[in-house]
């Protein structure tokens, strides 16, 4: 059971929880079965629960691509879809806030291009849900070092990255500090820099960082708690004469978030110092170096947080999303809600199809295969139909409405209409589902209560392999100890 949640999680992102119960239900419908059958017949019982099963849950998926709804990456579409998706998690108190984040899942999804790995997460404790925001591009929770405690912003920087340390090995400052070794490394460094300079390029992301107090190392260095080994430390020195050449460094950027960086900036990750042999040839580097339209470092309100931002990137597919709140456990639950709106979003753009939400979409099947499958067995089949209308009746009874009053209003909507009712009536009727502001039967599709068709398809298949896979048990031997 946790395999198949974790399965769903991963393929579609959201349904985890829909998943398990109904993979509950049907096994506790087929051992009801088994419980009231003849006790020799239980393996050929068994066979046949399995093989009824699988039969039910191949009509139930043409059942739904039948109801399924076309949609061609229609936006309002993909925000009722993605508000469905958050109406069950932490964020559905609050509609204003619903809204606000339903459309920063869809931008996000726009930007990337379906590409999920390309958003990033950055979680900063004060304000309110409502000041998260989105960049489009790049925000990274590091310090930028430019001597003086105004934000900076430039426009149309030279970006250039670097996965090692600018300044050399801190231990080679260790040992002998005669005048000629330290005069020799100061040397080394200006042509260091003066070299980087004749690139044109305004801003370095390096994974190595200062130090921000004295630690005996050497003089002319600052300490961090973050710094565990001394080949990435940065020499201070190093920094101001960057800083005098108007380059700036973005200090402990993390492997990720340079190849990130590489995607949006399309500058090339330097891995040593040895690849910048070749800066006097322009034609190398243009393959080195990068570029954006704009480089921000930027307070966020009501914290002492500082983020700094690459946007306006012509060869970006990625964004980020700052999240905000009054309290971690708040973030995180907006964090992870957002993901399964995120996944949902992107499958609708990958499949194109949608259904109606609230029970709509299980009380149809319910109803279209208690009426037409006369040729398996009607137990079985009952006991099926039964474990589909679970979902309806765990959200009638979340919502505080009578379980049983509830239901029986579904399944009455979805009953076969008389050829005497009209057609719009009849067409209509796979649309009603729960109403749980009113406890009425409404037509969910009007209400924009709609979900992907490829969490339904996944809740139904990974349902019954896990629930016939465990029916396949003859007998557990507990060893003795």
């Amino acid at each position: 059971l946790v395999d198949i949640s974790l399965s769903q999680d991963q393929l579609i992102g959201d349904g985890t929880t829909s998943v398990v119960l109904l993979a509950c239900s049907l096994i506790k419908e087929a051992e009801n079965i088994l419980r009231e059958g003849d006790s020799s017949q239980s393996i050929s019982l068994c066979n046949s629960i399995i093989d009824t099963y699988f039969e039910c849950a191949r009509i139930s998926l043409q059942i739904l691509k039948d109801i399924a709804i076309p949609v061609e990456n229609d936006r309002e579409i993909l925000l009722k879809v993605a508000s469905t998706s958050l109406n069950s998690k932490g964020l559905s108190s609050s509609s204003r806030t619903q809204k606000y984040i339903s459309s920063m899942v869809v931008q996000a999804v726009e930007i990337v291009k379906g590409k999920l790995e390309n958003i990033s997460f950055h979680t900063v404790l004060g304000g309110s849900v409502l000041d998260s925001v989105l960049v489009n591009g790049l925000a990274l929770q590091r310090k930028l070092i430019n001597g003086t405690d105004e934000p900076l912003k430039i426009q149309n920087p030279k970006i250039m990255l670097a996965n090692f340390n600018l300044g050399g090995n801190v231990s080679d400052l260790g040992g002998k500090k005669s005048h000629s070794n330290i005069l020799g490394k100061k040397n080394e460094e200006v042509l260091f820099c003066h070299r980087i300079a004749k690139t044109g390029v305004n801003v370095i992301f390096t994974t190595c960082y200062t130090l921000s107090s004295v630690a005996d190392l050497n003089s002319d260095l600052y300490v961090t708690k973050d710094t565990a080994r001394k080949e990435d430390i940065l020499p201070l020195s190093v920094v101001k004469q960057l800083s005098d050449l108007n380059i700036f460094v973005v200090e402990g950027v993390s492997v990720h978030e340079l190849s990130l960086l590489q995607l949006a900036t399309g500058a090339r990750v330097l891995q040593s110092s040895l690849e910048m042999e070749n800066f006097d040839d322009l034609a190398h580097i243009e393959n080195v170096i990068g570029q954006v339209g704009c480089f921000e470092e930027k307070r966020l309100s009501g914290s002492n947080t500082s983020m700094v931002m690459v946007t306006e990137c012509k060869a970006s597919d990625s964004c980020s999303i700052i999240l905000r709140g009054g309290s971690i456990t708040l973030i995180e639950e907006t964090q992870r809600s957002m993901r399964d709106a995120l996944c949902v979003v992107k499958g609708i753009i990958s499949s194109s199809f949608v259904l109606p939400g609230a029970g709509a979409v299980d009380a149809e099947i319910e109803a279209r295969l208690s009426e037409n499958l006369d040729s398996i067995p009607a137990n079985i089949k009952s006991a099926f139909c039964k474990s589909i209308l679970t979902l309806p009746k765990y959200l009638a009874l979340n919502s505080g409405l009578d379980v049983l009053d509830t239901i029986a209003n579904l399944k009455m909507a979805h009953a076969n209409k008389s050829s005497e009712k009209n057609q719009t009536e009849q067409s209509s009727s796979k649309f009603q589902g729960i109403n749980v502001h009113n406890g009425k039967i409404s037509n969910v599709y009007d209400m924009g209560i709609l979900e992907p068709l490829q969490v339904k398809t996944g809740v139904i298949t990974l349902a019954v392999e896990a629930a016939t896979k465990i029916l396949r048990i003859d007998d557990i031997i507990i060893p003795k100890r």
